[in-house]
C-alpha cells in the first residue's frame, strides 16, 4: 500500500539503515509519491511484479487497507522459485488489520 501508515513505515525503515526501499501499489502514482519520500523505487502491483519483488528482497512489509488476503501462499512459493540470488531466509512483516499476508506464508521453509 501508499497511505499514511506505509509512509510511517518506509520512513522508520529508511531511518533504520534499509538501503534499497521499494513501495508496490496498484496505483503507480501513489507509489511513486511514497517511494520519492525516502529515495526508493516504485512498482506497479501486478501478479508477475509482486513474484519477481519478493523474490528479490530480503524484508517483505505489507501494510495495506484490503478486506483480505493480498499476499497468498503461491505468490511466495513462486518468488522463492524465483530468487536467483538464493537468498533463501525472507522475513515478512504484516502491519494490516485484517491480515493481508496469509497464515500458510509463515508456514514455509526460510519464512520468518
Amino acid at each position: 500500500g501508499a497511505g499514511a501508515m506505509s509512509g510511517l513505515t518506509v520512513k522508520t525503515l529508511k531511518d533504520h539503515g534499509l538501503k534499497r526501499i521499494r513501495v508496490i501499489n496498484r496505483t503507480l502514482d501513489k507509489a511513486q509519491r511514497l517511494a520519492q519520500s525516502v529515495d526508493g523505487e516504485a512498482v506497479e502491483l501486478t501478479q508477475e511484479n509482486l513474484v519477481r519483488e519478493i523474490a528479490q528482497a530480503d524484508v517483505i512489509v505489507s501494510v495495506t487497507g484490503a478486506r483480505g488476503i493480498v499476499l497468498d501462499e503461491d505468490t511466495v512459493i513462486a518468488s522463492l522459485q524465483q530468487d536467483l540470488d538464493q537468498k533463501l531466509n525472507k522475513f515478512f512483516i504484516d502491519l494490516a488489520l485484517p491480515y493481508d499476508i496469509a497464515v500458510e506464508v509463515g508456514e514455509l521453509p526460510h519464512i520468518r
